[in-house]
């Protein structure tokens, strides 16, 4: 038995009620639209709970919508939440663009650096070469 059992609320903790009802919606295949606004906290939650369907939309999103993300975004939540196709063609992007070391540069300055693994570090860094 678990102890929320007969409780009317059940505190989420780290959740805000748009991001869940987001990601219920989601679940529930009812419309309604991830965007740059809600995605890292649905992605945050999909995960957190293991809703399979949930993080492939999320992924879904991050690369079909890859205008609206920033590279640094798309490589956080690759790197967070283990999203191998999203880092692949993320870096792939990094790779490809045409002034790549002011791409690394701004991806050093951006909130997220100190948040990336050693192991995304070097892989952006090895996006020089």
């Amino acid at each position: 038995c678990f102890k929320e059992n007969g409780q009317d609320e059940i505190e989420i903790g780290d959740a805000d009620s748009e991001s869940f009802t987001t990601l219920l919606n989601l679940l529930h295949k009812k419309r309604t639209s991830l965007n740059k606004e809600n995605l890292m906290d649905v992605l945050h939650l999909a995960h957190r709970f293991d809703i399979k369907r949930v993080i492939a939309k999320c992924k879904h999103s991050l690369l079909s919508k890859k205008k609206e993300y920033l590279l640094c975004e798309q490589l956080i939540a690759a790197d967070r939440y283990g999203l191998k196709t999203v880092q692949k063609k993320s870096l792939r992007r990094l790779e490809e663009s045409d002034d790549i070391r002011t791409r690394v540069v701004e991806l050093r300055e951006s909130k997220y650096w100190s948040e990336y693994s050693h192991q995304m570090k070097s892989r952006i860094f090895e996006a020089l070469r």
